[in-house]
């Protein structure tokens, strides 16, 4: 098995009026000489939500953008969240240009961030660095804690964050304990695959579900499966996660929204949404939606998603009936 990409969440802080600096740390993460997947949540993100994401997503680090001022409340304010959430080995990065100055920088380090990149820093070598402390971070860790126990009733969200990064790295990863646990048949989660081209509004699509079933249903738990294709970016092979980017409505205590990357190039499906979607269903969630990548006329077999309803988006310049037949 090769080395296990760093999952790394990346977002602009509430109130910036831009994303042109961390859209280019994302391609300088993508292009480096480590795997990565870059989990990217947009711009004017809270603490909470950021916090949230990084739960969700599993994720080994977060990489803020602050341009507005508000860097020494903001980065402590988001640790003290990452920490409350059972996220306290998640690694903070920051930088904000000429904005946080040198003593400010040196203050938020000591309060926890792992590194703020000044303006001295070029991206190649700001990615070269975040990813080397990722690595080094995680060799010095010991393994992650998981209950020795099975009890009744769902997970608390830190071991479901858990059991969801084992069941997608593979099935070898989930002790024996918990396989038996994962193959419990009362799991009643009806599934949903949203298949389509790229760029057809599947995210979209699924943004205004969410806000009609949080509207309908407001007792009901949503969780959310995000496929995206793994791709050969010049240096090691990774993936841009960015179906966040396009929901606004998931930032709710009963959605629970994992960005999955395919695992290899060319593949069309991640092997581990089966094993993450019996996850879901013994965590007590009642619905799953499965956003798979950009498809074309070659189609995608979603036989072992077990669907109940597929929906397949096009845009309005597919072409024609005997496009659809194909």
């Amino acid at each position: 098995m090769g080395e296990r990409p760093l999952r790394i969440v990346t977002a602009v802080a509430a109130y910036d009026g831009h994303d042109a600096s961390v859209l280019a740390l994302n391609r300088a993460l993508l292009a480096g000489a480590r795997p990565v997947e870059v989990i990217y949540l947009g711009f004017n993100m809270t603490g909470e939500r950021i916090a949230m994401a990084t739960l969700q997503e599993g994720a080994d680090a977060v990489a803020v953008s602050s341009y507005n001022g508000g860097h020494l409340q903001f980065f402590p304010h988001l640790i003290k969240r990452l920490a409350e959430k059972g996220m306290e080995r998640t690694l903070v990065f920051g930088g904000g240009g000429g904005t946080i100055i040198a003593g400010d920088a040196a203050a938020l380090e000591a309060a926890g961030v792992e590194k703020i990149y000044g303006p001295g820093w070029p991206l190649d070598a700001i990615a070269a660095d975040l990813t080397g402390r990722i690595a080094d971070g995680l060799a010095r860790l010991s393994a992650f804690p998981v209950p020795t126990s099975l009890t009744e009733g769902p997970p608390s969200h830190t071991f479901l964050s858990r059991l969801l990064s084992m069941a997608d790295h593979g099935a070898e990863e989930v002790p024996e304990t918990y396989k038996a646990w994962l193959t419990r048949t009362d799991a009643p989660t009806r599934v949903v695959a949203i298949a389509g081209d790229g760029g057809s509004g599947k995210s979209t699509l699924i943004d205004e579900l969410i806000r009609h079933f949080l509207e309908t249903f407001p007792d009901k738990k949503i969780a959310i499966l995000a496929n995206d294709p793994t791709t050969a970016f010049g240096g090691a092979a990774g993936a841009f996660l960015a179906d966040r980017v396009r929901m606004n409505n998931i930032y709710d205590d009963h959605i629970w929204l994992r960005s999955v990357a395919t695992g290899t190039v060319y593949a069309p499906l991640s092997p581990g949404l089966p094993r993450m979607l019996r996850v879901f269903g013994v965590a007590g969630y009642d619905l799953a939606l499965i956003e798979t990548p950009g498809t074309g006329q070659t189609g995608l077999d979603l036989s072992a998603l077990k669907a109940d309803l597929l929906l397949y988006i096009k845009t309005r310049e597919y072409g024609g009936s005997l496009q659809l037949q194909k």
